[in-house]
């Protein structure tokens, strides 16, 4: 269960990096650094050398940078007042005193940002030169310009100007800013400096009940800096009474738990977890990664059923579908694997999670696992048009085309590339009505452009890509084939599928919907390819000369996407249209 780590603490990294060198013999650790100066490009060697040399002990000492305080702060000052300046510029219009501004460039739509790639270079050098002052054991400097650091950032944020291009680990500077404040804070006034610097209320900003992964942890405080925390053993019990009296929003919930579990272990987090049910999700999710760090697979499959009884949709029941799901991997237990994909649907509808339940149901032989998903579609109230269209390709993939057919029967023909689906159901009757005949293949192009679009998305990775990979228009091909329709069905389905898809071209071409003449065309192939699989290539030709030589003749840009999609059908190849 344990996963990689993409990043570590500066305290941790530097034990592991000292317990390994302490394993080998000094001719060893030469062979290394020689092996790790062999790989560096010819253009880094003597950058390498000059790092390697500045850390000899004979230099090191005489190299030590000392950096002017007082320098930096007016640096903070500087910028600080030009970021300001160049936003009032920018929301008055002014572009022409923006240095990075080209009006040779400049599009109708076009906006300059509010902080420049200059000063988002200079904000990163003073984390630098922060990040200096706190390796050289400059601690009461670093106190002083974290302060002003984040005092700028703050009000950046707070005025929602982006700073994602900001090379920057908030989250380990943060950690040190509040280790320099804890190492020399006065004892008693130690909790009182450390709650303010640590940001208590800094949950995250578009929901109060959510972590916000960039503030730090009492560990990464302690992990900050090397060497131990003074009086942390007795400070703990002080910083957990200070957190219980707080509401259970997301910073402080996650900064309690944490210190829950160093003070009374698993139990107490598991306690709390409970307590905290679904108005603190981390409660549980925090507990469930605990286990996980110790391998406790058994232990994670029986919390997260219990999880699953007690959240709600979301994210976070979502997130728990995953546990289960890997713990039931792990344990070699299909009927986990199933089950957390399942739960992991009905606490996020959306396309990769139905189609990530329909590829394990096949994959397990288990194919009436749909019929559940659909039982679960069909009780949900007030779905939107998104989640009934994700209802559709359930449906549709279970071969149930009078249901899909029955939502959508009423609807206009304009409107298929987005709300309801209808344009999948029409695929899906279309194919149907030509017994899903072979080389059907402008049918089948309209079908796949509507039943693969996303309509519902989940912010999670959910199914991974490999040969074994499925996809909803060869599911629903598969639906419709295994199913024989009745022929006056067929009949109400095609007369039907006709007069939406008549009403369809006419409202794209006579409004002249030039980005829409495409999918105008593969509609009325598609009742041409209709034509042609049912042995009336007669009616096949008359359609398409119906719009193209007498309503739309003067269409050229429409004629032009008919004979394209005519060009790569095999049933209609030999339809001629003028241009």
């Amino acid at each position: 269960m344990s996963g990689s780590e993409s990043q570590i603490s500066l305290k941790p990294y530097l034990e592991k990096i000292a317990t390994a060198c302490n394993e080998v013999s000094k001719q060893d650790l030469i062979d290394v650094i020689l092996g790790m100066a062999k790989e560096e490009p010819t253009s880094q060697r003597v950058a390498f050398l000059q790092k390697i040399q500045s850390f000899m002990p004979e230099t090191k000492s005489a190299d030590k940078i000392v950096t002017d305080v007082e320098t930096i702060l007016d640096e903070i000052q500087a910028l600080k007042e030009a970021i300001a300046e160049r936003i009032e510029a920018i929301e008055n219009g002014d572009y022409e005193y923006l240095d990075d501004w080209d009006w040779d460039d400049y599009h109708y739509d076009d906006e300059p940002d509010y902080i420049s790639e200059e000063q988002i270079e200079a904000l990163t050098d003073l984390f630098q030169d922060v990040e200096n002052l706190f390796f050289n054991d400059q601690i009461e400097d670093s106190i002083t310009i974290y302060e002003a650091l984040f005092n700028l950032k703050k009000k950046i944020d707070n005025n929602d100007y982006a700073l994602s291009e900001l090379d920057v680990d908030f989250r380990e500077e943060r950690a040190r800013y509040a280790r320099c404040v804890y190492d020399t804070s006065d004892k008693n006034k130690r909790l009182d400096k450390f709650a303010a610097v640590m940001e208590l209320d800094a949950s995250h900003r578009y929901n109060e009940f959510k972590i916000n992964e960039s503030y730090p942890l009492l560990q990464d405080v302690i992990d900050a800096r090397e060497g131990e925390m003074a009086d942390l053993q007795s400070f703990v019990p002080t910083w957990k009474n200070l957190l219980v009296k707080m509401e259970i929003k997301g910073r402080p919930a996650s900064l309690l738990i944490e210190v829950v579990n160093r003070l009374q272990g698993i139990e107490g987090v598991a306690k709390l977890a409970r307590a905290w049910k679904n108005n603190q999700p981390h409660g549980y999710l925090f507990w469930l990664n605990c286990l996980k760090t110790e391998n406790r697979l058994d232990d994670i499959v029986e919390v997260s059923k219990e999880a699953l009884q007690v959240f709600k949709k979301g994210d976070a029941r979502e997130t728990v579908s995953r546990f289960l799901i890997e713990a039931g991997e792990l344990l070699d237990n299909p009927e986990y694997v199933l089950e957390g994909i399942r739960e992991k649907l009905f606490s996020k509808p959306c396309d990769d999670n139905l189609l990530g339940l329909q590829k394990e149901a096949i994959k397990q032989n288990k194919r009436g696992e749909l019929e559940t998903v659909l039982s679960f579609f069909a009780k949900q109230q007030g779905m939107n048009d998104d989640g009934k269209s994700l209802y559709l390709k359930g449906l549709l993939m279970a071969g149930r085309l009078d249901d899909a057919f029955l939502m959508v029967k009423k609807s206009k023909s304009l409107g298929w590339s987005y709300g309801l689906n209808i344009g999948l159901v029409f695929g899906a009757v279309v194919l149907a009505v030509t017994d899903s005949g072979e080389h059907v293949t402008t049918i089948e192009d309209l079908l796949a452009g509507y039943a693969d679009k996303n309509t519902v998305y989940s912010y999670q990775i959910n199914i991974k890509e490999d040969d074994d990979d499925i996809t909803f228009h060869d599911e629903i091909i598969k639906g419709i084939k295994k199913n024989k329709f009745p022929k006056s069905k067929l009949v109400e389905y095609f007369n039907w599928a006709l007069r939406i898809g008549r009403n369809r071209i006419d409202d794209i071409v006579s409004k002249q919907h030039r980005g829409a003449y495409k999918r105008a065309a593969q509609v009325l192939c598609s009742l041409a390819e209709v034509y042609v699989a049912t042995k009336d290539v007669k009616k096949a030709t008359k359609i398409i000369h119906e719009y193209c030589k007498e309503k739309y003749n003067r269409h050229s840009a429409f004629k032009r996407e008919v004979n394209t999609v005519i060009s790569g059908s095999r049933l209609l190849k030999n339809i001629v249209i003028s241009a």
